[in-house]
């Protein structure tokens, strides 16, 4: 009768045994934590080539690499050299006047490793803008000689033709150059699988 009672017991409580063996992970190793870059995450993003206010054109997509590992509670979460995919967010070209030539890039995908080999994740930055410089210029001209109006005129400078100095104003373009290092804030959270 013990033998019955003993025997019903362990039927019993056979199936909780098995579901509680079935839920630990393989090796009886805790699950990893599932890693994430928070909202407002600073990445530092190294460009690799220029990019020219001159001659670049909004769209247009080329890569830099995280500067630093990114680590948050003593946790790596990405180690420096990821690639990150930089896109050209905008372009205003300059020139004389009031013109001031700017570039902004923003990052539009980071690229993880992983088990199974390389795949790329979407995500969300602000933009960083960078904007030309600008050169003061000023040429003496002598009095009204034919010389100094045309070196005037067609050396981008306005003829005086009392003589003396005219100064002119232009913009250097706006760049951002191999070995810059630009800060980029993530707007969202991204979670790393």
């Amino acid at each position: 009768m013990f033998r019955r009672f003993l025997f019903a017991v362990a039927l019993a409580i056979a199936p909780l045994y098995l579901q509680a063996a079935s839920v630990r992970p393989v090796g009886n190793q805790p699950a990893p934590p599932v890693r994430s870059l928070r909202n407002g995450m600073v990445l530092p993003v190294r460009v690799e080539q220029s990019i020219s206010s001159r001659n670049a054109v909004p769209g247009i997509q080329f890569t830099g690499y995280l500067a630093v590992d990114l680590v948050e509670s003593g946790r790596m979460l990405l180690p420096a050299g990821t690639p990150v995919t930089l896109r050209v967010a905008e372009v205003q070209r300059g020139g004389y006047s009031n013109t001031m030539p700017r570039i902004a890039i923003e990052a539009v995908t980071i690229t993880i490793q992983g088990d199974n080999g390389s795949y790329s994740i979407p995500i969300l930055t602000n933009s960083v803008t960078r904007t030309g410089i600008q050169i003061n210029q000023q040429r003496l001209q002598s009095f009204g000689t034919t010389a100094a109006v045309l070196v005037g005129r067609y050396g981008g400078y306005y003829p005086n033709t009392y003589g003396g100095f005219v100064q002119s104003s232009s913009y250097q373009d706006a760049r951002f150059i191999p070995g810059d290092v630009v800060r980029l804030s993530l707007n969202e959270e991204m979670l790393l699988h």
